[in-house]
């Protein structure tokens, strides 16, 4: 069985995503239309992001000096930071975040 059909039979290539990329200094506010989406957060500067409304993940990648709110829950439970420098996460009331991931 060919590999694109295995992703078929079991919907792994369907998730949505919604990326934010190359912002400097702004407010985010991390939320897509669709309540499954793969949330990636990239190559950011000195920015403020608030996660306010559920998402199935969320990814944060080459980012600087970052603030990053999560008032809400991430429904597969994982956030990964990927090759970040200086990002402080707050889990604030109703944030839940079963796994998390810093590399």
């Amino acid at each position: 069985m060919a590999y694109a059909n295995l992703q078929a039979m079991f919907k792994l290539a369907q998730r949505p995503s919604h990326t934010i990329s190359n912002r400097q200094g702004d407010e985010l506010e991390l939320k897509s239309p669709a309540k499954d989406a793969l949330l990636i957060v990239k190559d950011c500067s000195d920015c403020h992001a608030s996660l306010e409304e559920k998402a199935a993940k969320l990814l944060v990648q080459s980012c600087n000096n970052m603030v990053l709110n999560v008032k809400s829950t991430l429904i597969s439970g994982v956030l990964e930071i990927l090759s970040c420098k200086k990002v402080v996460v707050n889990l604030l009331e109703g944030g839940q975040v079963r796994n998390g991931q810093k590399e």
